[in-house]
C-alpha cells in the first residue's frame, strides 16, 4: 500500500485542477446535453475527463483508465486500474448546486485500494489508502487538515442519501434514536461518513463503479463497511464493460451496525429499489 500513498499527491492535484475547471465552465459557457440513456451530460464532464486522462496518462502511462465519459477499455483486473468520475453529480452541477465532486479511485482484484474525492464548492478534499484517511479544507487553495471524529453515541443518527427517500428514511430509528436524513449529491456522502459528520448511507437502485470506488476506500480506511445488498458482503467491482453497475448498498461508519437500524435498510431496499 506504500506505493499508492506516494501516488496520492499526484491524484490530489489532478482532482483539484479538474475541480477548478468545472467551476470555471459553469461560470462561463456551460453546454448541457443528454446521453443515450437519458442522463445529463455537459461540456464540463467531457473537458474534465480529458484533463484527468491527460494527466493520469502522463504520470502513470501503464495504468488503464475506466472513466464514465470515455470508452471502457479491456483491463487486467489483477493489476491497478484507475476508476474516474470526472464530474459526479452532474444534475446538481447543472442546477447550480454545490454537491458535485471529482472522483479518482484505484481498483485491484475487484476492490478499491486508494482514492481521492474533491468537492470544490464545499472546499473539501478527501483522500485514503489502506487504513489511512485524511480530509482537508481547501479554502483559498490551501490544504488544511481536518480532524475526524467518532461519536460514541450521538443524540441522533445522521443518514445521508437521495432526496427521493427522505420521508421513509427519516422515520427510521437506531437503538431508539431518531434519524436525521441529509440529502447530498455525489461522493460527498462517503467523505462525510469517513470524517464522522454522518453515520450511514443507504442507497437503493443502480450506481456505477465510478460513483463509489473512491468513496469506498474512504469508508474502509476508517474501519467502516460498504455492503452489497445482494451478496451481503463487501461491495466488489467487475470492470468488464457490461458489468460496471453496482447493486444496492449500505455504507456505514465503524461504530454502527445495520442490524440496529429499524426497519432494516436491507428490507427497505426490497421496497424501494425499483423506484430509483
Amino acid at each position: 500500500m506504500k506505493d499508492f500513498e506516494q501516488w496520492i499527491p499526484v491524484l490530489r492535484q489532478i482532482a483539484m485542477q479538474a475541480g477548478y475547471l468545472v467551476c470555471d465552465i459553469r461560470k462561463g459557457k456551460l453546454q448541457v446535453g443528454t446521453k443515450s440513456d437519458g442522463s445529463c451530460v455537459t461540456n464540463a464532464d467531457l473537458e474534465s475527463d480529458q484533463l484527468i486522462r491527460r494527466h493520469l496518462q502522463a504520470a502513470f502511462p501503464s495504468i488503464p483508465i475506466v472513466s464514465e465519459e470515455s470508452e471502457v477499455p479491456q483491463v487486467d483486473q489483477t493489476k491497478p486500474v484507475f476508476v474516474v468520475d470526472p464530474l459526479d453529480g452532474t444534475r446538481d452541477y447543472v442546477n447550480g448546486m454545490a454537491g458535485f465532486s471529482i472522483n479518482i479511485g484505484i481498483v485491484i482484484d475487484g476492490f478499491p485500494v486508494a482514492g481521492v474525492i474533491y468537492v470544490p464548492l464545499h472546499e473539501r478534499l478527501y483522500e485514503a489508502t489502506g487504513n489511512h484517511f485524511q480530509a482537508y479544507d481547501t479554502n483559498n487553495g490551501l490544504m488544511t487538515k481536518i480532524a475526524c471524529h467518532d461519536p460514541e453515541r450521538p443524540a441522533r443518527l445522521t443518514v445521508v442519501g437521495s432526496p427521493f427517500h427522505r420521508d421513509i428514511l427519516s422515520s427510521m430509528e437506531y437503538n431508539d434514536m431518531p434519524v436525521r436524513y441529509v440529502s447530498h449529491g455525489s461522493a460527498l456522502k462517503f467523505g462525510m461518513i469517513a470524517q464522522g459528520e454522518a453515520h450511514m448511507y443507504v442507497r437503493p437502485g443502480t450506481t456505477m463503479v465510478w460513483d463509489t470506488a473512491a468513496g469506498q476506500v474512504m469508508i474502509e480506511a476508517r474501519g467502516g463497511e460498504v455492503i452489497d445488498c445482494q451478496t451481503m458482503s463487501r461491495l466488489r467491482y467487475d470492470l468488464r464493460q457490461d458489468c460496471l453497475a453496482n447493486a444496492s448498498f449500505v455504507a456505514k461508519g465503524a461504530k454502527f451496525t445495520c442490524e440496529e437500524l429499524q426497519p432494516s435498510p436491507f428490507v427497505f431496499m426490497t421496497k424501494v429499489g425499483q423506484q430509483v
